[in-house]
């Protein structure tokens, strides 16, 4: 769980209460990935670092970027510096996450991801570079799920805050089915 920017989880191996040492602004997703145990994915603060000369970087970035996004094993107690899930760029606007793929192939992280934004689009990143980009019916997205279908395709359900609910095929981004019958929490 999380409370005050921190993530605090049980230990296993001691069946305690541990806090990680990482600082979220908000968590994303939690879930497991293969190779690296419970993974939490979330933005936070950016952190900039120092150029080579000894100055930080340009302040224009820090006021482009924001903030960053961030994946933390919990079990191992590290952040996965090599995984892209999402680019920096949308960590401010992404309001929801779904990973469909992370996995460790030959030392690379390979990701795919499908995310809504404060935008009403729905993005879906590969290896942490957009794919494809849908522009949604309804605003405020507040809840993205992905629904087995016919054969090896795949659904993914987008419910919207004003109780409309959007269904998507998501190898084709096209729209299925849009109607009002669910309310977020």
């Amino acid at each position: 769980w999380n409370c005050a920017q921190k993530i605090f989880y049980i230990s296993p191996q001691t069946c305690t209460v541990l806090c990680a040492p990482v600082q979220f602004s908000s968590i994303k997703w939690v879930g497991e990935v293969r190779g690296e145990g419970i993974v939490v994915l979330g933005t936070r603060a950016l952190c900039l670092p120092e150029a080579g000369n000894g100055k930080s970087v340009a302040e224009s970035e820090a006021v482009m970027w924001g903030s960053e996004c961030l994946a933390y094993a919990v079990e191992k107690q590290e952040a996965l510096t090599g995984a892209s899930f999402l680019p920096h760029a949308y960590s401010s606007i992404v309001s929801c996450v779904h990973v469909c793929r992370a996995e460790a192939v030959r030392n690379k992280f390979r990701t795919s991801v499908v995310a809504v934004t404060c935008k009403s689009q729905l993005i879906v990143f590969q290896d942490g570079l957009p794919k494809d980009v849908l522009k949604l019916p309804y605003d405020k997205p507040c809840s993205i799920q992905i629904a087995a279908a016919e054969e090896s395709n795949e659904l993914v359900v987008v419910s919207f805050s004003s109780g409309d609910v959007c269904s998507i095929w998501k190898d084709s981004l096209q729209v299925l089915s849009q109607s009002l019958t669910a309310i977020c929490p």
